[in-house]
């Protein structure tokens, strides 16, 4: 079982012709739609495909009898999932069988099934999947899959413009950039290359780059401490920039409890919380503390639907021991034997949480009457975890995040008319992209928030 597109960089082939160029680097060849794009996924699942065609010979495997299952997002185009479903079946025929095909499940509904067999006490569950562009949340219970949600609302959000592209300024990765640079220069040429190659391009890029090299084997080989290039380290100890993450956190847990409320009793509060994706790595930033971020959770819950949390609740996926991709893997293996799994109903919440959105509500629909009361949606989430949640948790004292900060960030989204010229820009881009006439895909409670 294979989740192939963990990696953001994806080096392509050598250049003979110009050697001093070293690897090429590639990004979001899971996404994109242009011609050469598509070329680069195809080739990229058929190079997978013959390494592990190759070590199942080497290990004298039977290649008729090999399964492979792959792991999509659930706001996936169907579109899109067919390309790669096609991709996928046509390469297989090449290198396996060819009168077999391969099988395909949701990169939320994978940990849930894994963490409902490994958890004694585990019965109603949220797993809450972290990707670069989207956030995927699954609710379960009882070992059943009931409701799923999807939002572009997720990890590179957190290092880059969403309203503006081009714009490759970004004060996280501005801050810390040059001098993880500082560290690797002189001595290992080729991620130096690949920094600067980076450094022109989006800062969401440049954060996955330097994200990754405190596992990279070139820091390792040129003897240099991991610790000094350990981006997530060094913003775990940031006293400044940690409210950027306790806000992208709690806007997530906001909007699952907006959902649950929205369900009016359909689903129980859940006893487990997964963090899967390689997003939601950066978690930890907030703090490794399991029971305290499980209470600030909680109290989210609590203000949201207004009653006390009735039970405990546990965090999965903040332990160094918790990989989320190894965890998928494992959910498919598993889900490959259960034939009795029945199909999850989506749910999309309106902006101001008090509903699920059914297939009449369109982009086109839209009032100003509902981007009003979105607006007054996102004031309250900011009103109630800047100040009220603030003076009851002691962000200082629990997560160590700096009075002056907090400070600043109510500045920021107090600013007149600021955060609704946000929600109306996105909103036009969406119809201007062709979707005035789609339905709702996702709540414009993150459109400001972004």
């Amino acid at each position: 079982v294979i989740d192939p597109f963990t990696l953001t960089n994806i080096p392509l082939a050598y250049n003979k012709r110009s050697p001093q160029q070293g690897n090429k680097y590639q990004c979001d060849i899971k996404w994109g739609g242009r011609d050469e794009d598509l070329t680069r996924m195809k080739n990229f699942v058929e190079c997978l495909m013959l390494m592990i065609r190759n070590k199942v010979l080497l290990n004298e495997g039977d290649l008729a009898k090999t399964a492979i299952r792959w792991t999509y997002p659930l706001s996936m185009p169907g579109k899109r999932h067919r390309i790669l479903q096609e991709t996928w079946d046509k390469t297989y025929k090449k290198y396996f069988c060819t009168d077999g095909s391969t099988g395909s499940l949701s990169e939320s509904e994978a940990p849930i099934i894994y963490y409902f067999s490994r958890e004694s006490t585990a019965k109603e569950m949220v797993n809450v999947d972290i990707g670069g562009g989207t956030t995927d949340i699954a609710f379960a219970e009882s070992k059943q899959i009931q409701y799923v949600s999807s939002f572009r609302f997720a990890a590179n959000n957190r290092f880059m413009n969403a309203y503006a592209p081009k714009d490759l300024s970004n004060g996280i990765i501005d801050y810390y950039k040059e001098s993880i640079k500082s560290v690797i220069e002189d001595k290992v040429k080729d991620l130096v290359d690949a920094y600067n190659e980076e450094n022109n391009r989006r800062p969401a890029n440049m954060a996955s780059f330097l994200f990754s090299l405190k596992d990279s084997k070139k820091v390792a080989d040129a003897s240099i401490n991991a610790s000094t290039v350990d981006l997530n380290s060094k913003l775990s100890r940031d006293e400044n920039f940690k409210i950027v993450f306790v806000l992208f956190y709690a806007a997530i847990i906001y909007q699952i409890a907006l959902t649950i409320k929205a369900l009016n009793g359909k689903i129980k509060l859940p006893r487990h919380i997964i963090l899967s994706g390689n997003g939601s790595k950066v978690v930890r930033i907030i703090t490794n503390d399991k029971r305290v971020l499980a209470e600030f959770t909680k109290r989210i819950f609590e203000k949201v639907l207004g009653k006390e949390y009735d039970k405990e609740l546990e965090i999965i996926g903040l332990d160094d021991a918790d990989d989320p991709k190894a965890a998928t893997c494992k959910g498919c293996i598993i889900a490959d034997n259960n034939n009795d799994r029945k199909v999850p109903e989506t749910i999309v919440v309106s902006s101001e949480g008090g509903r699920a959105l059914a297939s009449e509500d369109t982009y086109e629909t839209i009032t100003d009457d509902n981007l009003n009361k979105c607006m007054e949606s996102v004031s309250s989430f900011f009103d109630f975890i800047l100040g009220e949640l603030n003076q009851s948790f002691a962000f200082d004292k629990n997560f160590g995040v700096t009075s002056l900060s907090i400070d600043i960030a109510k500045m920021e989204v107090a600013k007149p008319g600021y955060l609704r010229s946000f929600l109306e820009k996105r909103l036009d881009k969406r119809i201007e992209e062709g979707d005035r006439e789609y339905r709702l895909d996702e709540s414009l409670f993150f459109y400001p928030i972004k």
